[in-house]
């Protein structure tokens, strides 16, 4: 699938109610042309040659769907997870974990339990490991004070609904300024 956006200009809509029988709605579009066989192959292709095994990466997030999800993507391109769901459980395994074996990189969530910011959690992990960890977080939000935020704290952000090939993408380029 490829990123939601409008089309130019206006298309003929219209809906046909009957009682009892329900509505029936219709969508005028132009016609399309077929892709191309080389801009076919293109699509299909992983979006970059990046391989994450032997990396580490650090999930911060509270909806335990969206974590699994992520475990098992991340996991199907290599990378080792460590699966946390709040600040607190990050401030924890961080106080634990061997400090010279960083996380090659922290996904965090920007809304996480209790008002707590995945931001929180990035921080956690850096106290322990030192700020050069690459960190993205991911928000549904649109606020423009997110961006400020990012700068000031060095992570980028990812607007949900975050496709797999746009994730890999910045992955790979986060691992790459390493």
């Amino acid at each position: 699938f490829d990123e939601f956006y409008q089309v130019p200009g206006t298309h003929a809509v219209g809906a046909e109610q009957k009682k009892g029988r329900g509505t029936a709605f219709t969508l005028e579009l132009p016609v399309g042309k077929a892709p191309r066989a080389a801009e076919r192959a293109i699509a299909s292709r992983a979006p970059t040659g990046l391989t994450l095994a032997g990396r580490s990466i650090v999930v911060v997030e509270d909806e335990p769907a969206v974590r699994d999800g992520l475990e098992v993507l991340l996991t199907g391109w290599g990378a080792s997870i460590v699966s946390l769901d709040s600040v607190a459980a990050t401030c924890a395994w961080a106080e634990g974990a061997d400090p010279a074996s960083p996380p090659a990189l922290v996904i965090a969530d920007y809304r996480l339990e209790d008002g707590t910011t995945g931001v929180a959690a990035i921080a956690a992990v850096r106290r322990r490991f030192g700020a050069a960890v690459p960190a993205l977080v991911v928000t549904g939000s649109t606020m423009s004070c997110h961006e400020k935020e990012a700068l000031e704290n060095d992570f980028h952000l990812l607007i949900k609904p975050v496709l797999p090939n746009k994730l890999r993408a910045m992955i790979a380029f986060k691992l790459s300024r390493r």
